[in-house]
């Protein structure tokens, strides 16, 4: 595994933060209306994504009881509450001690699949309590969580990744809206779009509200 610079890491944090600004920039700009609107879809496609994920824990062997209820308590947080002490900007964060999700509110701005994806992840972290110590052995590490995430958090990143491919797919299409808004701005669409063809093309599968 070959591990980032710290050059490099300060690069990848500065274009982050230009892509902040950007989005936050937009949503500055949106009438209150236009918010609201783009407030109710997100609920509405959050909704309809720990949904999907309840009716997914009686399918999937993801180690945890068919009959355990979701109970997720989702808020949008602007970068400066979501910013870590790395200067990183997640889009997503869990506390499942609390039931409690928070989610960036740039994400009011993307594809349906996008925030599905999300929620379902971040959802999946409130479930990893539950979940049976049979189904967290031996499961093998990647590379990305152990570059991502200190050494205590593996397991449970893991283990959400896994659970999570098995509903989205294995892919992450948050990573790849975030690319397109990097390199495309307000033309971010044809690029994710192309992104998530080749992704389709290859053999991957977008899970939308089944």
């Amino acid at each position: 595994m070959n591990e980032l610079t710290p050059e490099e890491l300060q690069l990848e944090l500065e274009i982050a933060d230009e892509r902040i600004e950007f989005l936050d920039a937009k949503l500055a700009k949106m009438k209150p209306l236009e918010i609201q609107s783009a407030v109710n879809r997100f609920s509405e496609v959050a909704k309809s994504a720990i949904q999907l994920l309840q009716r997914k824990l009686k399918r999937n062997n993801m180690g945890i009881s068919p009959t355990t209820t979701i109970k997720a308590n989702l808020k949008l947080s602007s970068a400066s509450e979501m910013r870590m002490q790395d200067g990183s900007v997640p889009q997503g964060s869990a506390w499942p001690e609390h039931g409690f999700i928070a989610i960036l509110n740039h994400l009011i701005l993307a594809p349906k699949e996008v925030i599905q994806s999300l929620v379902i992840h971040e959802a999946l972290h409130l479930l990893y309590p539950f979940a049976s110590d049979e189904s967290k052995q031996s499961l093998q590490i990647r590379d990305a969580v152990k570059s991502e995430y200190p050494e205590y958090q593996h397991l449970e990143e893991e283990w959400v990744r896994r659970a999570e491919e098995k509903i989205t797919g294995k892919y992450n299409l948050g990573e790849a809206w975030e690319l397109a808004i990097e390199e495309g701005r307000d033309n971010w669409r044809p690029i994710y779009y192309k992104v998530k063809k080749a992704l389709l093309k290859s053999g991957t599968q977008v899970v939308l509200f089944d």
